[in-house]
């Protein structure tokens, strides 16, 4: 009985993933086996595969219940390829570019701690305006309270500049209805944008750049993809790091809006980290006087 109560506890992420079970039947275990690792039938090096939509469950299609609409939703699904970053959903595929929280009150609070070191950069300014002070004679508790002020002014102007600059990015995009997309909006860090036609979007294209060790060096290799959205003639372009398959998310992509008319360039770049220079003048300079002092 004990054991029993502990797996069922364990089989459920919460309360709202109870509710959220009872949707679509999918529980943990297979959530996170799907999310964490590779499952059966896949190569070690292969990524996870994505959980599937409707948590499993394949609903049966009868007689006069399903229309040729289903029937193509369901069919297109599982000829697109999956990539982690492309995650489809029950209702939107959503290309997800960056994991956190949306909305203005949540930009806020997330910018509220690293605003803090505005006031740690622009420390010497402060310094300065302190020791003028002191040297002009002013008290240690006025010094103290300018100092305070200074020092609150510039994170609070930090943290205003943050916040104005987390809420413009975007964190993914996503595709309505989940089959052939119709209309698209960009959720940013302050919320999503209002939803467009899909149309409105002439094209995607995906740079990847890969920056790989010099022969003896012991950095790793550095990938990142570049994002960028040619939309309402107005291009929005994103860089982030990406550990991913580049080809098979340009495929994916090409799958979901190939049918809209919308144009998926990839195009990889690679390159090899320059090897640090020694320094010339003090090799020169020292074989020199090794020379004048044998001679």
């Amino acid at each position: 009985m004990l054991l029993h109560l502990i797996e069922e506890t364990a089989r459920h992420g919460g309360h709202a993933d109870i509710i959220r079970e009872s949707l679509d039947g999918a529980t943990l275990f297979p959530l996170m086996a799907a999310g964490s690792g590779p499952t059966r039938g896949s190569s070690p090096g292969s990524p996870p595969r994505p959980p599937a939509v409707g948590g499993g469950r394949q609903k049966s299609c009868t007689s006069g219940r399903c229309g040729r609409g289903a029937l193509a939703d369901r069919s297109y699904a599982g000829s697109m390829a999956t990539d982690p970053v492309l995650r489809q959903g029950p209702d939107s595929t959503d290309l997800v570019l960056r994991v956190g929280p949306v909305g203005p009150t949540w930009n806020a609070l997330t910018s509220a701690g690293p605003a803090l070191f505005t006031p740690l950069a622009l420390g010497a300014l402060t310094l300065l305006v302190a020791l003028g002070m002191a040297l002009a004679g002013a008290r240690a508790s006025t010094v103290f309270v300018v100092v305070g002020v200074i020092a609150g002014l510039e994170y609070l102007i930090g943290w205003l500049a943050l916040a104005s600059s987390r809420a413009r990015d975007i964190l993914r995009v996503e595709f309505a209805p989940a089959g052939v997309p119709a209309s698209l909006r960009l959720v940013r860090g302050a919320g999503p944008d209002d939803w467009l036609p899909v149309k409105t979007l002439r094209e995607v294209r995906l740079t990847h750049k890969v920056v790989e060790p010099y022969p003896g060096d012991y950095k790793p290799a550095v990938s990142t993809l570049t994002l960028e959205l040619a939309l309402r003639g107005v291009r929005e372009q994103l860089t982030l790091p990406f550990d991913g398959d580049p080809q098979r998310l340009a495929d994916s992509l090409k799958a979901l809006l190939g049918p809209a008319g919308v144009v998926v360039m990839l195009r990889t770049e690679r390159s090899t980290r320059d090897r640090p220079q020694r320094n010339s003048g003090w090799t020169s300079g020292g074989s020199a006087s090794a020379n004048s002092g044998g001679g």
